[in-house]
């Protein structure tokens, strides 16, 4: 078939064709290409149009994906969104999104800046406020000893049934994605712990010293009919294991990867 694009005024009126910018027909092999086009004389206000028109038999189509303009063909003043002291206005100035999704994990502006440079400028540890995400960066590490009956699983893709655990991780939201889980044994041991350990954060001072809240966001995965208790502990460097205990939650939460967002414990003086 034959694949067009054209630009007309932003009225809407399709019978007016300002510009016919780009046209292609035929196979043009099974693999994706890119196509440039300039444009020269537009109005001032346009639409791009896509226009498909099919060839005979089954194997007539096409797809395209991935549509970028230059910064020139959008000169357009931009008037930033007025957000609320609550509220984290996005780089491209178009969106207000609530602070609490700043850095967690799960981009909420559509031009993902709410998920970049997270990271603290007051302290220079190189893990403070940095997402663990599991993928390249992972951090934390197995703690042993008596109170620890078996270990947490880096993998991917679907959980081991039907009936418990997520389908795919939640940075990536993909089969390819890596999280943490437990598998248990079979038969499974009631009231069995697995506990992991994340490094030493940082200077407490340096973090209250931030005109950002400080607090620790994670997203948990608790599903099936036996699930049993997750609990957040926050230990400083000379407090005895295991710390201060920030979150627990207990029970069936859902099939779905849910945020829970914790208030640094203001007990804490020191490195943690």
């Amino acid at each position: 078939g034959t694949l067009r694009v054209l630009a007309v005024p932003v009225s809407g009126n399709f019978s007016v064709v300002t510009q016919l910018l780009w046209v292609k027909s035929g196979n043009q092999g099974n693999m994706w290409l890119q196509a440039t086009t300039a444009m020269i004389t537009l109005p001032s206000s346009y639409n791009i149009i896509i226009g498909c028109v099919t060839g005979s038999g089954l194997t007539s189509g096409a797809a395209i994906d991935d549509i970028s303009m230059s910064s020139s063909c959008c000169e357009t003043a931009v008037i930033p969104v007025s957000c609320n002291s609550f509220q984290w206005r996005c780089t491209d100035q178009q969106q207000c999104i609530p602070g609490v999704e700043r850095c967690d994990l799960k981009a909420d502006c559509v031009d993902k800046s709410d998920e970049a440079n997270c990271s603290c400028p007051d302290t220079p540890d190189v893990y403070a406020m940095k997402p663990f995400d599991f993928e390249v960066r992972q951090g934390f590490t197995q703690a042993t000893g008596p109170l620890d009956q078996f270990d947490w699983t880096r993998t991917r893709g679907s959980a081991a049934s039907d009936w418990t655990g997520p389908s795919q991780d939640h940075t990536t939201a993909s089969s390819i994605g890596y999280y943490y889980s437990i598998r248990m044994s079979y038969p499974p041991v009631p009231n069995d712990v697995a506990i992991m350990m994340s490094p030493y954060i940082g200077n407490v001072s340096a973090l209250s010293s931030s005109s950002l809240p400080c607090n620790i966001q994670i997203w948990l995965h608790m599903y099936g009919a036996a699930v049993g208790t997750i609990e957040v502990f926050v230990q400083a460097v000379d407090e005895p294991f295991p710390g201060a205990l920030v979150l627990s939650k207990t029970g069936n939460q859902g099939n779905a990867w849910r945020l829970e967002t914790i208030d640094f414990p203001g007990t804490i003086t020191t490195d943690f």
